[in-house]
């Protein structure tokens, strides 16, 4: 790894710890407020899972940080032209994967609900990356969401965001 890319992946690096901090230390102890009198018997607080998440992208840079100045790991390359048409194509499907997450993000979970939403958030995921046997595609995705349907709402008792297309099949049945 070149010095220029070193220093651009280091100060990267140090960027998102800084935002990291900021996130943990900042906006989780005064935008995820736990409700009064929440106990142990309650389940878990609504806010450990933020803070699970911080502290777990906290250590990933630091990994990463020991990863690229401690152990200087590099990659061996063949071609130029191989690795600059990969980094093309990297670039391009992150790119996508960006746009995906943040229309999942603003304009499906708020419209159309937590569940129906990561659905089809998990298919244009799983296309993006790479997936296309259509068995894969539609199967997986439901059960990834009955996993997390029996995990958080049925174990932790966490409520997650109301999915108004179950809300409306299922409030029928009740």
């Amino acid at each position: 790894m070149n010095n220029v890319k070193k220093l651009n992946e280091g100060s990267l690096i140090l960027v998102l710890l800084t935002l990291t901090l900021f996130f943990n230390f900042w906006v989780v102890p005064f935008g995820v407020t736990d409700p009064e009198n929440f106990g142990y018997k309650d389940g878990l607080a609504p806010s450990f899972a933020v803070y699970v998440v911080g502290i777990l992208a906290f250590l990933t840079l630091i990994y990463q940080f020991i990863k690229v100045f401690i152990f200087k790991i590099n990659k061996v390359t063949n071609s130029n032209a191989k690795l600059n048409s990969v980094n093309i194509l990297s670039i391009t499907r992150s790119k996508k994967i960006i746009l995906s997450c943040l229309i999942y993000s603003f304009l499906l979970v708020p419209n159309i609900g937590f569940y129906f939403g990561s659905v089809i958030f998990i298919i244009t995921l799983s296309f993006l990356m790479g997936e296309r046997r259509m068995s894969i595609l539609t199967v997986v995705p439901f059960i990834v969401m009955l996993f997390i349907f029996l995990g958080f709402e049925k174990g932790f008792q966490i409520l997650l965001p109301e999915d108004i297309f179950f809300k409306n099949i299922f409030g029928r049945l009740n």
